[in-house]
């Protein structure tokens, strides 16, 4: 069901409507792009700035997505395989996603197939 949950997003991200998929106010998009990366950023909060957040920076980058289980939990891998540049999961809770987990960090992401 989770993985359901995240391939309809996933889906209405490329259509620009995430905020359906956002619990209202408990949301929160949390980055990791590495200790040292200029990309690091303290954590998002609530529907609106998350949607925005992902609206204004991950746009381009849902035609590269694709499902995945990440760490047991609903995501996308983006990027072509054997060459991610991010890792998203998603925690749902009733059907709606209240946190979201970017991993950009290179490091970590240098692993995958």
């Amino acid at each position: 069901m989770a993985l359901g949950i995240a391939e309809a997003s996933l889906g209405r991200h490329r259509r620009k409507s995430i905020a359906l998929d956002l619990a209202t106010h408990r949301v929160v998009f949390r980055v990791d792009a590495g200790a040292e990366s200029p990309l690091s950023r303290p954590p998002i909060t609530g529907a609106a700035a998350v949607a925005r957040q992902i609206l204004a920076r991950g746009t381009r980058f849902a035609p590269l997505a694709r499902h995945a289980i990440v760490n047991g939990a609903a995501g996308v891998v983006v990027g072509p395989p054997g060459a991610a540049i991010a890792v998203a999961s998603f925690t749902i809770v009733r059907s709606r996603i209240v946190a979201i987990d970017l991993i950009t960090d290179r490091d970590k992401l240098s692993g995958l197939a």
